[in-house]
Formats: C-alpha cells, sequence, structure tokens
C-alpha cells in the first residue's frame, strides 16, 4: 500500500494547472511521468497532441479475445483559489 500512496503523491505533486500557460512545462513533465509508469507496468502508452494539453494513451492487451475496459481520467488541474 504504501508504494501506491507514493506514486499518488508524486502525482500530485506535479503543477499541472491546465489553464495557466505558465504551467506547461509541468503538463509535460506530468505526461513524461504517466508515460513512464505506464510502460514501467507493461503498457503500451504514448500521449496525443490536439486542442489542449496532450491526451495520454495507455493499453494493456491480455488477450485478443478479452473484453475491453476503459478507465478515463484527467491529470490536469484547476488553479487553488
Amino acid at each position: 500500500m504504501d508504494k501506491y500512496k507514493s506514486l499518488l503523491e508524486e502525482l500530485v505533486s506535479f503543477k499541472s494547472i491546465s489553464t495557466d500557460k505558465a504551467y506547461v512545462s509541468e503538463i509535460n513533465k506530468t505526461v513524461d511521468w504517466l508515460l513512464k509508469q505506464f510502460e514501467k507496468n507493461g503498457f503500451s502508452a504514448r500521449s496525443f497532441e490536439g486542442y489542449g494539453n496532450p491526451v495520454v494513451y495507455a493499453k494493456y492487451e491480455v488477450s485478443p479475445n478479452a473484453k475491453t475496459v476503459l478507465i478515463y481520467g484527467h491529470y490536469d488541474v484547476q488553479p487553488a483559489s
């Protein structure tokens, strides 16, 4: 459990404020961190540039016949005020 707590603490330590261009480098650091975590755990992962912040996509294929499970979330935050 300590491992997962540490990972969560590390993830939320990034200042990935989506609405402030001053934090673009933090957004990019967060994307790189997420990609590394996914790949370290056996996922194929990549990011896509588009409108707004990059999208992180990861896939873990157990079997071509297995049902698909989609988990959606976001890594960016709103400014605290």
